[in-house]
């Protein structure tokens, strides 16, 4: 057994610990190769955590001049990171981007129904059987993953963004998190602290998702005090309510 399929099992594994029905699930781990290594920038001594849709393909190409490999792509976690290079990870700085969960999760919706070829097959079939019968219906598309909560840990641009960043106990794990709605206020901070000076491209921009009209109505962010260690004010939307759900 390879060692994604043995990581699958556990994925489902713990799932059913917490009281969900991962039998729901494919049999089979998503197809990809294992972690991606690539947003480890040695001459920056910088790693890059990408959180799905939260611009992080206009990072990696800010920095790909500094990458050691041409394809900078993948959303590897903090937790994978610290495990398979735990001496870079305890002298590099690091970093990530969080998104407000709903507008994270209307650019996720639009984003699936599309079918991108980047998904791969694997993700694509996935869609297709599961999710993409929700293409007109943003509603139902909710009510899906509020009934069926296994899926979002199939789909990485699903899933919680604190699942990216820290650990299962909730610690975070990267030196800065920054927030995607000051992007270029961010971008610049980090540009300073990493001692480069490069424009972040705006790359994958689109319209904002056409929602069904009988659409979920938004609920209001609660607003939260900063954290107590300041480095944390994207809490205020509370990282997708830590439940998984929009």
């Amino acid at each position: 057994m390879s060692a994604t399929q043995r990581l699958w099992r556990q994925v489902k594994r713990t799932l059913n610990q917490q009281g969900w029905d991962a039998r729901r699930l494919p049999r089979r781990a998503p197809s990809w190769q294992g972690p991606y290594l690539h947003q480890i920038y040695p001459r920056l001594e910088t790693i890059f955590v990408h959180v799905p849709k939260t611009g992080g393909t206009s990072v990696q190409v800010a920095l790909s001049p500094w990458a050691n490999k041409r394809f900078t792509g993948g959303h590897t976690t903090a937790l994978e990171f610290a495990f398979i290079e735990p001496e870079a990870w305890q002298r590099y700085f690091t970093f990530g981007f969080v998104r407000d969960p709903w507008d994270r999760l209307l650019s996720a919706y639009q984003y699936l129904m599309a079918l991108p070829p980047e998904l791969g097959i694997s993700l694509q079939d996935f869609v297709r059987g599961r999710l993409l019968r929700y293409a007109d219906d943003f509603d139902g598309f909710v009510a899906h993953l509020a009934a069926e909560p296994t899926v979002i840990y199939y789909v990485p641009h699903l899933r919680p963004q604190h699942t990216f960043l820290g650990d299962p106990q909730g610690h975070i794990l990267v030196d800065h998190v920054a927030r995607f709605e000051a992007i270029d206020a961010e971008w610049r901070g980090i540009c300073q602290r990493i001692g480069i000076d490069v424009p972040l491209p705006h790359h994958r921009q689109s319209t904002p998702p056409t929602v069904h009209p009988r659409a979920t109505p938004r609920r209001a962010a609660p607003k939260s005090p900063r954290s107590t260690n300041g480095t944390s004010p994207c809490l205020a939307t509370r990282w997708d309510e830590r439940s998984g759900r929009p």
